[in-house]
């Protein structure tokens, strides 16, 4: 398994199009394809992790707009990986909001209950 932290550091996932745009700047990248499913899988789930540290730490609303769509970018990922469809997704969603709620009241948990 990769030793991928969370934190931004190395190694770390990047979109397929980066090795290209840093060559592009004439640096030669270090690189590695992840052949196996499960290493792929496990690094996928660190880089969410990334992604939503990022989101959290960003100020402006554009950049709110583009971390988020770093995070579904991952998530899309996941649900190849997964096998799971758009359609699932939707599902378990909606029963989640119908029994338990969203999040639209925003309700903070001050302490577990008695």
């Amino acid at each position: 398994m990769s030793n991928a932290n969370t934190g931004g550091g190395y190694p770390k996932l990047v979109r397929d199009k980066i090795p290209d745009i840093i060559i592009a700047d004439g640096k030669t990248p270090n690189i590695r394809v992840l052949e196996d499913e499960s290493e792929f899988r496990y690094v996928l789930l660190r880089k969410v992790v990334e992604e939503a540290i990022e989101l959290n730490e960003v100020a402006g609303r554009r950049n709110v707009a583009e971390e988020i769509a770093d995070v579904l970018e991952v998530l899309d990922e996941l649900t190849l990986i997964f096998g799971i469809t758009p359609e699932q997704i939707k599902k378990i969603q909606d029963d989640k909001r119908e029994a338990r709620g969203g999040f639209s009241l925003r309700i903070l948990m001050l302490e577990p209950a008695e």
